[in-house]
């Protein structure tokens, strides 16, 4: 928990990019579904180690990443329009959009039928 407490800080000092504050957070997520889905009783609720990390990591650096992603999201904007292209990044983004809720979607199905197969999803993260 201390390495975790210590990057959510130098996230919200900025000494972090922004991408790399989203990878840890995507990285903890995969290993919560990951822990979930295989429920490899050896392991003792490894998941739920990663579940506080997370909780932990966005208690102290949520609303850190939030403003800076609200930032980098208008000066897209912003860009966009003055580039005559915010149609093609409303489209762009909307795709995004549509592929991430179908992946969760997939993801949800598969546990529920209990056909997750990690290899094959690992290859997606």
């Amino acid at each position: 928990m201390g390495n975790i407490r210590f990057i959510a800080i130098l996230g919200n000092k900025d000494f972090l990019a922004l991408k790399v504050m989203k990878y840890i957070t995507n990285s903890l997520i995969c290993d919560i579904t990951e822990n979930l889905c295989e429920r490899n009783f050896l392991k003792k609720n490894e998941e739920q180690v990663y579940m506080e990390a997370l909780i932990k990591f966005f208690d102290i650096a949520g609303q850190s990443i939030e403003e800076r992603e609200n930032v980098t999201t208008r000066k897209l904007q912003d860009r966009a329009r003055k580039s005559n292209t915010w149609d093609a990044y409303v489209k762009k983004e909307d795709q995004a959009e549509r592929e991430l809720v179908d992946h969760i979607q997939s993801l949800e199905s598969m546990i529920k039928n209990g056909t997750f197969d990690i290899e094959q999803k690992k290859s997606y993260w």
